[in-house]
């Protein structure tokens, strides 16, 4: 199951928005592919969790564990060191999309249904 909440997707289009590699190379066409097809396939979180643990360097990613944990997922899937050091908090490991697609790879399981 892939879970999402508002904070990730508002994230997502500030970052393409301003950062000027990601604008010229991501077209407002592609984000409303990738965004349709998240909702398609993933679930969104309608709560917050009440409690938002402190433990990232990046305080603005701690909502990230904080959503991994309340949903019970095995994995928190981003490409943002200050979460990767972590490699694991609240039984969800935190890996790179690349580590993840070796992981699904190894499992016969990266085929989307």
């Amino acid at each position: 199951m892939i879970v999402f909440g508002a904070e990730t997707v508002r994230e997502l289009l500030e970052k393409i928005a301003t950062k000027p590699y990601l604008k010229m190379r991501i077209g407002q066409r592609d984000v409303d592919e990738h965004l349709d097809v998240l909702h398609f396939v993933g679930e969104r979180m309608q709560h917050t969790p009440a409690t938002i643990p402190e433990v990232t360097r990046d305080r603005h990613d701690d909502y990230l564990i904080a959503y991994s944990i309340y949903a019970q997922v095995d994995f928190l899937i981003s490409g943002d060191h200050d979460l990767l050091v972590l490699g694991e908090f609240g039984g969800v490991r935190i890996v790179s999309p690349a580590e993840f697609v070796t992981i699904l790879d190894a499992s016969g399981e990266s085929e989307i249904s």
